[in-house]
């Protein structure tokens, strides 16, 4: 400050920034305002902290509530002595939010449509046991799970130099074992490599003395034996066959087949006969041409109109009389 005041050469500017040291900070705030801060922070700190205590306890009720909605849904059983709790604690929930705002809800209800029976308020000490033991059962879980994954690591960042030696020596050991793994691996992988060699020749060997032999000598039984079957099944074909024709063709059908035969061969004379009538008939109208048409309709014509005209004679004839 004395630089300061050498620097601008003024024998009251040491006195002013004295002053203005007592009602102003560094940062140019003055106290008053720096000392409501420091209170609001403080303030804000106990709220977030009450905040995150209430969201934690109820994120653990509405968690315990669900988990024993399903086990009773799963179980088929209904824990009756969780419906008063949750209706309670549903109820504090809804009050809580009214008591944030002075309007009413979306619904238009407000604090007094919910409000704590007495009935319900001589079980409430009871509840609240029995809801805190719930809830610090869980967070005892909770707490255990992450000492489980994060002590670990917990007690390797106190001791970093130590940790980091004991992994080296670790580490080392681990590449040790592994160097004579490997080498041990090379000296399996070559003795398994000529057992499988010397294996594979004695089995090459072995088929083509023994297999090789015995495979022709099984195929051409097989073959005879293949032949032979077939040869009888053409015979029980064959007999199937002639025990089928013998069934058919006995005397009384050869008769009846006989004159069957007769009669068509009478029908097949007939229709060769009109056949040929047919195709003299077709060319003698072709031969005639397109005027013997013009005839043929000519006179269905008039024989239509002469229908009509008896007819029309008779009804005359009717209505005369």
């Amino acid at each position: 400050m004395s630089e300061i005041c050498e620097k601008y050469n003024h024998q009251n500017f040491e006195k002013l920034l004295l002053n203005l040291s007592k009602k102003v900070n560094g940062d140019g705030v003055s106290m008053s305002l720096q000392q409501k801060c420091d209170q609001a922070f403080q303030h804000l700190k106990v709220e977030r902290e009450t905040y995150f205590r209430t969201k934690i306890f109820y994120d653990h009720v509405v968690s315990s509530f669900l988990e024993r909605k399903n086990n009773s849904i799963n179980n088929e059983s209904h824990p009756e002595n969780d419906d008063p709790i949750w209706e309670m604690f549903t109820k504090s929930c809804v009050i809580d939010f009214f008591e944030g705002t002075t309007d009413g809800s979306i619904l238009g209800l407000n604090k007094d449509a919910f409000h704590i029976g007495s009935d319900e308020k001589k079980f409430l000490f009871s509840i609240q046991s029995a809801m805190l033991s719930r809830v610090e059962t869980r967070i005892q879980e909770q707490y255990d799970a992450l000492l489980e994954v994060f002590g670990e690591i917990y007690n390797t960042q106190s001791d970093p130099a130590s940790h980091l030696l004991a992994q080296e020596m670790e580490l080392e050991q681990l590449k040790k074992q592994l160097t004579v793994h490997q080498s041990t691996k090379k000296q399996l992988f070559q003795e398994y490599f000529k057992s499988l060699s010397s294996s594979c020749g004695v089995l090459l060997e072995l088929m083509k003395t023994y297999r090789v032999d015995k495979l022709i000598s099984n195929n051409t039984v097989t073959i005879n034996w293949l032949l032979s079957h077939c040869e009888a099944l053409n015979f029980k074909i064959k007999m199937q066959e002639y025990q089928l024709l013998a069934e058919i063709y006995t005397k009384d059908s050869i008769k009846a087949l006989n004159v069957i035969r007769n009669e068509l061969l009478k029908q097949d004379a007939q229709t060769s006969v009109e056949l040929a009538r047919m195709s003299d008939l077709l060319t003698t109208y072709e031969a005639v041409g397109p005027e013997f048409k013009r005839i043929v309709h000519e006179y269905s014509r008039i024989r239509d109109e002469i229908e009509n005209k008896k007819w029309a004679l008779d009804e005359f004839e009717k209505h005369k009389k």
